[in-house]
């Protein structure tokens, strides 16, 4: 036979060879990330939440790649490298399913009080780990960094929004919010119903003449 019908004959074989395999690999590019970036820490106090041993936090995750017709499990790790808590203060699912039809999905962490946290702040660092099913994705967006302790320090969700009516955070201010208001998350709460709890924080300061070591507590809202 001519050798180039032979060499014809193999490459026709090779390039069908790559192709079949290029396909089996798209099928399998699916990819996990976080929606929050490496830089943004998320930092929780044990202190905003008197009475509580145990917290639970939830991210978010998006799916890149063709969504997925049945639940299927991705892998998460922690780093140990840039991990400081011990694995009896954190807890959380390290084979989770991402959900089927949908491209994003959450997962939770629970962190756990003990006296340690009194004197400390521990870190724990969760990365998006491969498997069988899925890839971790962007570059940036491949692990979440929580800190937490049992000292004073703003909640969560003392945020931008949250500033906007009711200033910078101090432990003062917190404490004469939770009397006011009788509530110790705001979480969620709408922009309408924060103004009316910040106006109803000034009264209350003003009414008992409380500061802050001598100085007076700024409430932005008038």
């Amino acid at each position: 036979m001519n050798k180039w019908i032979i060499i014809s004959i193999f490459l026709t074989l090779l390039l069908a060879s790559c192709e079949k395999d290029q396909i089996g690999r798209y099928d399998l590019e699916r990819y996990v990330y976080f929606t929050m970036t490496e830089e943004q820490d998320t930092v929780l106090s044990f202190a905003n939440y008197p009475g509580k041993d145990a917290h639970e936090l939830s991210f978010e995750v998006n799916l890149m790649g063709q969504l997925l017709t049945s639940p299927l499990a991705f892998k998460l790790e922690v780093v140990d490298s840039l991990t400081t808590a011990s694995p009896e203060q954190y807890d959380f699912d390290a084979a989770p399913y991402f959900g089927a039809n949908q491209n994003k999905d959450t997962i939770s962490v629970t962190l756990k009080k003990n006296a340690a946290l009194k004197d400390t702040e521990e870190t724990l660092v969760i990365a998006v780990a491969a498997n069988e099913n899925f890839a971790p994705g962007f570059v940036g967006k491949r692990y979440i960094t929580i800190r937490f302790g049992d000292k004073d320090a703003a909640p969560l969700w003392w945020d931008a929004t949250f500033r906007i009516y009711f200033g910078p955070w101090s432990p003062v201010k917190l404490d004469a919010l939770i009397a006011c208001t009788g509530i110790n998350d705001f979480s969620g709460v709408e922009e309408p119903v924060l103004r009316k709890y910040a106006i109803q924080l000034k009264k209350y300061i003003k009414d008992n003449g409380i500061t802050d070591n001598g100085a007076e507590i700024i409430i932005p809202v008038n």
